[in-house]
């Protein structure tokens, strides 16, 4: 009996030897959970030194500081590039180079400089920038486990280049300048606010919301895009030479740099594309820029529609309010959708009409051959309209048909959808005197026609010669009338309308001028009102008569409901005769001879002593 007990202990202690193995992983694991640092070297034969339990793939966050390409740097020689960085796992490095622009392919970084020993919390590193070219700054930052992140900012971009010019200019050149909509750009972002709007959109009024805050800032985007405007740029360049013709960005008018150092405009004309969001500082800058004298055209319908708060040093927006939302920095809540609709009224003539672009819209006169997408309504009597689409806007009733049919027990209307003219809210084409200065807008949204033949052909030779304001003040009949022109390298002068014979006049002389490759030729745009001079048969717009020194030449040239503007290859000086059916307003045959008759009971010999040519201030 205590034999048999004697073999069931000695049975059992070898049983739980022959699993010794088993506990000694076991040790091994729990030592590699704790700190795998402290594994002894004798068993690394069993757990292999390359497996971790809890793998960071994680990259570790990196951002320059100093300059950013949102500061608009301009700088030769050496800089300090600044910049932060972290991980949860440790920083371990922060490098980086500068190259210039394309890249050559290589990658000569140099490692930064941490604000002490292991803290990469801030970190700084002195770059040589040898030339004015523009430069492209990378940084990489690699964290203790092997993940890598990358940032870049530029400077000496021809952005930043084209702007110092334009405040330091002291020529008689026009400037003009598109403004890139770089904050809306930020708003339009992947995991910014139009993904917040469509997560809260059902959200009640009163309710704040505290999530998903991030949503509320996006970044701005690095590169710039200019394609979608590229036809139109072109068109101003090659139309405009006595003009020297940018880019710039929210940013710059954010920072006041479309002024002088003495607040004096420093473009005469900025062309705004779809610039949705707008920082209020950047709104005044505009308006002041206005009461300075300068023009604004409006591209776009859709502009000024919600406030952002812009930080320079992380190049990101947030929203403050518009857009049927409000962001006080804490809670979001419903709020306006048009952040600025008084004062888009007061200053710049129009409001955004609010309705899907989905909607059936027709436009009766349509010259561009225009799709609905997002357009103004004219809100400001003030304003001069130029062109009227005739848009008609569906409307939809809920008025039963003859055949009301049922489902499941309900009954159901079918529902008459009809198209109407909206006199509320007309989309035209207009001008709008605004402070010293005035405001054009083209109530479309014209960036989606931007290469259409007929839109091109159109701001060419009625909406530029508007807005760099070259004009003689026309005195008719005691109302006066702006006739705008451009003559690039030349001028004109002598402007006479003979109403007897339905013609104007002018002299056009061609000056010498170095920017000019061959001043021997160019282009006279003029644009003329039809109240004053119009050629017309049967009610129809038929060609004018146009000589050079006698001799008929041809030209080109468009039109909308309140002018004409032709476009003349002028070769020297020339005596410009323009001849057409009517030069004053005239009256229906019938009613001649009664007017005629009372014209001279009350006016008698004063008639013979009325001038017959009228006569032209220039300003």
């Amino acid at each position: 009996m205590g034999f048999r007990y004697v073999i069931l202990v000695f049975g059992l202690v070898a049983f739980l030897l022959s699993f010794s193995d088993v506990f000694e992983y076991y040790n091994i694991a729990m030592a590699s959970v704790s700190d795998s640092s402290q594994i002894d070297t004798e068993l690394e034969h069993v757990l292999p030194t390359t497996i971790q339990f809890e793998h960071d793939t994680t990259p570790p966050f990196v951002r320059i500081k100093n300059p950013t390409f949102c500061s608009g740097t301009y700088a030769t020689g050496t800089i300090t590039v600044e910049g932060i960085a972290y991980d949860s796992s440790g920083v371990k490095k922060v490098e980086a180079f500068a190259n210039t622009i394309p890249h050559n392919g290589e990658f000569p970084f140099e490692i930064a400089n941490p604000t002490s020993s292991g803290n990469w919390s801030r970190w700084s590193i002195p770059i040589s920038i040898p030339t004015e070219q523009p430069y492209r700054i990378l940084v990489r930052s690699f964290d203790n486990t092997g993940n890598e992140n990358w940032d870049e900012s530029m400077i000496n971009s021809e952005r930043t280049k084209m702007n110092l010019e334009a405040i330091k200019d002291e020529s008689k050149h026009s400037r003009i300048a598109f403004v890139e909509p770089t904050f809306t750009n930020a708003a339009y972002n992947e995991d910014s606010f139009y993904f917040f709007y469509s997560k809260y959109q059902k959200t009640p009024i009163d309710q704040e919301i505290t999530t998903d805050l991030n949503l509320m800032t996006g970044d701005i985007p690095f590169e710039s895009n200019y394609e979608y405007f590229q036809s139109i740029f072109n068109l101003v360049k090659q139309s405009s030479l006595n003009s020297i013709v940018s880019v710039i960005g929210d940013e710059e008018i954010d920072g006041g740099l479309i002024f002088k150092n003495n607040r004096v405009n420093a473009y005469n004309v900025l062309i705004l594309l779809h610039n949705e969001y707008v920082t209020q500082t950047e709104y005044d800058n505009l308006k002041q820029f206005l009461d300075n004298g300068g023009t604004v055209i409006l591209l776009n319908g859709n502009v000024f529609y919600a406030q952002v708060l812009f930080n320079k040093e992380s190049c990101t927006v947030t929203l403050v309010k518009g857009h049927d939302w409000e962001f006080d920095g804490t809670s979001v809540r419903k709020s306006v959708s048009e952040r600025y609709q008084d004062e888009n009224n007061s200053w710049f003539g129009s409001n955004f009409i609010v309705n899907d672009i989905n909607d059936k819209v027709v436009f009766e006169n349509n010259p561009f051959n225009y799709t609905h997408f997002e357009e103004n309504y004219v809100s400001n009597s003030k304003a001069k309209i130029l062109l009227d689409y005739k848009a008609k806007f569906q409307q939809v009733a809920s008025t039963p048909d003859k055949n009301p049919w049922v489902i499941g027990g309900l009954l159901k209307n079918q529902s008459n959808p009809e198209v109407t003219f909206d006199k509320e809210k007309r989309i035209v084409t207009y001008e709008l005197p605004s402070g010293t200065g005035k405001v054009i807008s083209m109530g479309l949204y014209s960036q989606n026609i931007e290469s259409n033949s007929a839109l091109l052909n159109y701001f060419e030779k009625i909406i530029l010669p508007r807005a760099l304001n070259t004009a003689y003040k026309i005195d008719k009949n005691d109302e006066m009338s702006d006739l705008y022109w451009t003559l690039p390298g030349g001028k004109i002068s002598e402007i006479n309308l003979d109403g007897e014979s339905k013609t104007l006049s002018m002299k056009a002389t061609l000056i010498h001028n170095d920017d000019m490759k061959d001043n021997s030729e160019s282009f006279l745009t003029i644009v003329l009102p039809k109240k004053i001079i119009d050629a017309n048969s049967e009610n129809k717009i038929i060609k004018f008569i146009v000589t050079i020194n006698g001799t008929q030449v041809p030209y080109d040239e468009a039109s909308d409901d309140v002018e004409r503007g032709l476009k003349i290859k002028i070769s020297g000086n020339s005596d410009i005769n323009i001849i057409g059916t009517s030069a004053i307003p005239e009256f229906n045959g019938a009613y001649v001879l009664p007017i005629m008759f009372v014209i001279s009971m009350t006016l008698g010999l004063f008639l013979f002593n009325m001038p017959r040519i009228s006569r032209f201030q220039y300003v």
